[in-house]
């Protein structure tokens, strides 16, 4: 019912159907994080934060209220509890597949590029194929020399979307880089 509710836009109703459902079920963790959003959509943290710890002490350091839960902090200005969860649900979950996508960019907008790049031999041990991860990939090993890498990756890419506009910028990037830049100014035009 909770999500018929907040497809409805109904959102006190929503939350009094994940309330009824985690009574039922007590750290459910579909209701926690969908209810823990409701309150994150009313700029209430603090309740927000209380159903995310709920759902910790029933499933200890699940990463995906984790990661959820460091959103929250990040959306609120706090970057070091932030990182601190992220990390958690990196720690102590060898397949946390979101938790290390988002600390490898705040480790790459930083310039902590030895981090980043921890990140990337953990996602190359997880064999994650999604676009954002080989994005994720393809910027860390051009920021550390590995152009060639980052081109493969970005060719990849671009055969997949094709019309990214993004993803054709950093691929042109890499190929003016790579010294390529008559193909990278060709890209830039398309």
């Amino acid at each position: 019912a909770g999500l018929i509710y907040s497809a409805l836009e109904k959102h006190d109703l929503a939350i009094s159907a994940f309330t009824d459902a985690l009574k039922q079920k007590h750290g459910f963790i579909p209701a926690s994080l969908r209810l823990a959003r409701r309150y994150r959509e009313r700029d209430q943290l603090d309740k927000a934060i209380e159903i995310y710890n709920a759902a910790l002490f029933s499933s200890p350091y699940h990463p995906d209220v984790l990661t959820e839960m460091a959103a929250s902090y990040a959306n609120d200005g706090n970057q070091d509890k932030s990182i601190e969860l992220l990390e958690l649900a990196r720690d102590r979950n060898a397949t946390a597949l979101t938790a290390r996508l988002i600390l490898g960019r705040y480790y790459l907008r930083r310039a902590q590029i030895n981090e980043a790049e921890k990140i990337v031999n953990e996602l190359i041990k997880i064999g994650s194929t999604r676009s954002d991860v080989k994005m994720f990939m393809a910027q860390t090993f051009l920021s550390t020399g590995r152009v060639k890498e980052s081109l493969n990756l970005y060719e990849e890419l671009v055969r997949i979307e094709p019309d990214s506009p993004e993803l054709l910028t950093r691929y042109a990037s890499a190929l003016i880089k790579a010294g390529h830049t008559a193909q990278g100014r060709k890209t830039l035009s398309v």
